[in-house]
């Protein structure tokens, strides 16, 4: 009992908190490397996208009067930015990308769950990591631009409990751009403002409640 209490102290440290979410994220979604094919429609959505192939620059697709024109800009601006200038065009780099960026996400579950003081924290980040559902993110190269609205929306949300405690604008407004991040990667951060309210409310009725 002692060596997991050790254990678990350890891996809390940071410094090594990332680097064992990647290592266990390898571990649990290793398969993944092994099929190194196109998984459903990759390929077309991907590496023969024709906006993809075509645009002269990433920055037509943030160019509303462009026939590259897209929603998510951000999304499609990194996958032209791979195609064009990724050191390899392996599938096992893009999984790879995959996994680790998942593993941060877990990270950032964790310092959420921190934030809020949640027992188990450790835990909690561990069954985001490994839970069933996430393997499709995974293993769908598609999705990183879920992974990374992801990323995006945990980073504004982190900031945004950062300037309720700190009354500090500068978080507002970085937490306010990293919303639109997430927003332009991917639309699946369309509520996040809901959860801002919600936690407005919450701030007010605790602070309210003590007073």
């Amino acid at each position: 009992m002692n060596n997991i209490s050790k254990f678990l102290k350890k891996i809390e440290n940071e410094r090594w908190l990332l680097l064992t979410f990647f290592i266990i994220a390898t571990a649990v979604f290793f398969t993944s490397f092994l099929n190194l094919d196109f998984f459903w429609d990759d390929e077309r959505f991907v590496f023969l996208n024709p906006s993809v192939l075509q645009a002269k620059s990433f920055l037509y697709f943030w160019n509303y009067k462009s026939e590259f024109f897209k929603s998510w800009p951000i999304g499609y601006s990194i996958f032209w930015i791979l195609i064009k200038y990724a050191p390899t065009q392996s599938l096992f780099f893009y999984k790879f990308l995959n996994i680790f960026f998942h593993a941060l996400n877990a990270f950032l579950v964790h310092r959420l769950v921190k934030t809020f003081h949640f027992p188990y924290p450790f835990f909690l980040a561990l069954i985001f990591l490994i839970h069933p559902l996430q393997v499709e993110s995974v293993s769908w190269i598609f999705q990183l631009l879920t992974i990374l609205s992801f990323t995006f929306f945990i980073l504004s949300l982190l900031l945004f409990i950062k300037f309720i405690q700190n009354k500090n604008w500068f978080m507002l407004t970085s937490s306010f751009i990293f919303f639109l991040f997430s927003l332009w990667t991917k639309s699946n951060s369309i509520f996040l403002p809901l959860f801002f309210s919600a936690l407005l409310i919450y701030t007010h009725s605790k602070k309210r409640y003590y007073d």
